[in-house]
């Protein structure tokens, strides 16, 4: 069973909830820590919450900088890095219990680097001593997961 509503919800829910997932969200909210604080009063003791987000420290954005699609439109008015979603879960009174970063874009860069169409070409090969796996042990991927757990 799920909940198909936004925070504030337009009628408060009458129960607790073991889990909440929040995915691209929270980078268009004016105010993130209200929205989390919010969800963490609904989550049961011990209850998960799952966030992600676009990842501003991510490899595709300081190759791309402002053509990197965490910049494109202006819908984007929260930048957020594992540090400050980290320390966004603590004030909300939340336990940051593991984060990662997802790998979506070594294409796109690949392609930029080739002076190619960076989201629309075929992958070039010119970044072939980048591994994923370097990407993803130094959390530089396009997405910012994030799970935290309400203490108590």
């Amino acid at each position: 069973e799920y909940l198909d509503d936004f925070f504030p919800f337009s009628q408060v829910p009458d129960r607790l909830f073991d889990s909440v997932f929040l995915l691209n969200t929270l980078e268009h909210l004016k105010d993130p820590l209200e929205t989390v604080k919010s969800i963490g009063e609904l989550l049961t003791p011990g209850g998960l919450i799952y966030l992600s987000v676009p990842n501003f420290h991510a490899l595709v954005n300081r190759v791309l900088h402002e053509k990197g699609g965490t910049f494109g439109g202006h819908s984007h008015i929260q930048h957020f890095t594992s540090e400050t979603l980290s320390r966004l879960l603590e004030q909300a009174g939340l336990e940051v219990l593991e984060f990662e970063t997802i790998i979506t874009e070594l294409g796109t860069i690949q392609n930029y680097l080739s002076y190619k169409e960076p989201y629309y070409g075929e992958d070039a090969m010119v970044l072939d001593f980048i591994s994923p796996e370097a990407i993803y042990r130094n959390h530089l991927g396009r997405s910012l997961n994030i799970i935290g757990r309400k203490i108590g």
